[in-house]
């Protein structure tokens, strides 16, 4: 889709899979052209990686759990989304606002896949904890004020709101993924399989 208040090419593209649709990926590339695209389901693994020329590639892997699933309810992840995404994004002036944006729209995405989504291995649902959620509650009010009055100072407060956000989401995976590794095993092969998975090389993106 075009944003007709920036010019901006924006597409998404659900890849269930990176690897092995590299290919069709750029020549989806090839034939839209687009300045965004928001790439979704990568399957890559934290020591992967991909080269695509002429593009900046930013990811926000989300806990690896080699012994259970996560399953998402699609109805509860959009409406979620749409609660947090405005309609109508802000003026993007330069790479500065485009990073901002883009940062905003992942954080939202992130937000809403796990208010949407619960592990298959405890059968519980899974919840932002609650003061990341008031966090982004603040984020939120004080993006709505920057939009209403476009003055510096409310500019401040959100791009601080985002920044503190930001922070405290990176603070939490880390803890998690902190967690996970603590609870690694020998017994359930979980120790074995996560080694193996750090073990490999990076895989070269096929030219």
């Amino acid at each position: 889709m075009s944003d007709p208040f920036t010019g901006l090419k924006i597409c998404y593209w659900n890849a269930n899979g990176i690897y092995s649709k590299l290919t069709d990926f750029k020549n989806f590339l090839h034939n839209h052209n687009p300045d965004v695209i928001l790439l979704q389901e990568t399957m890559l693994k934290p020591t992967q990686t991909i080269f695509i020329p002429n593009y900046n590639f930013f990811r926000n892997d989300g806990p690896q759990n080699p012994v259970s699933g996560v399953s998402t309810n699609w109805k509860t992840f959009t409406k979620q989304l749409s609660q947090i995404t405005p309609l109508f994004p802000s003026n993007i002036d330069n790479s500065i606002d485009l990073e901002t944006a883009v940062d905003n729209l992942t954080t939202n995405i992130i937000t809403a896949n796990n208010l949407a989504s619960k592990s298959l291995h405890n059968k519980s649902t899974y919840f932002l904890p609650l003061p990341i959620q008031r966090l982004i509650t603040q984020r939120n009010r004080a993006r709505k004020n920057w939009q209403k009055y476009r003055d510096p100072f409310s500019k401040h407060l959100y791009n601080r709101a985002q920044a503190i956000l930001r922070k405290e989401i990176k603070i939490y995976n880390e803890s998690t993924w902190a967690t996970e590794l603590a609870a690694l095993n020998t017994e359930d092969s979980s120790l074995w399989i996560t080694a193996k998975r750090f073990k490999r090389n990076v895989l070269a993106s096929p030219h």
